[in-house]
């Protein structure tokens, strides 16, 4: 029963979207897209920056993600790959997702083949 993932643009995640993911250390939780944004550089590409959403702790549960969730793949209610969780805030219990478009772009970028997923 195998399909071909559907990636949505990052741009029609909207702050108030629903996501979904099942992580190592949470198991499966699901959270809220806020209006923040993070820019992420990694010491390794300076000149490259990497937008993120923040997908904050919901009052009344736990943490939406923690230290062993990173790599967690995040689904939207219509079942579209959306991102990856790539890290979290220890006291907020707020996790940060890359978009699934970046992700496929910078594979990409530095690979010069094209990825498929099904």
């Amino acid at each position: 029963m195998g399909g071909i993932l559907r990636i949505p643009s990052s741009l029609s995640i909207k702050p108030g979207t629903d996501l979904f993911k099942a992580g190592r250390s949470t198991g499966l939780t699901s959270g809220t897209v806020s209006s923040l944004r993070a820019n992420i550089r990694f010491p390794d590409q300076p000149d490259k920056v990497f937008k993120a959403w923040e997908i904050p702790k919901a009052k009344g549960r736990g943490d939406w993600a923690c230290y062993g969730d990173s790599g967690s793949l995040c689904f939207d209610s219509k079942d579209n790959w959306c991102g990856l969780v790539f890290g979290g805030d220890i006291n907020s219990g707020a996790g940060f997702v890359i978009p699934a478009d970046v992700i496929v772009r910078d594979v990409k970028n530095m690979t010069g083949g094209d990825l498929l997923l099904i």
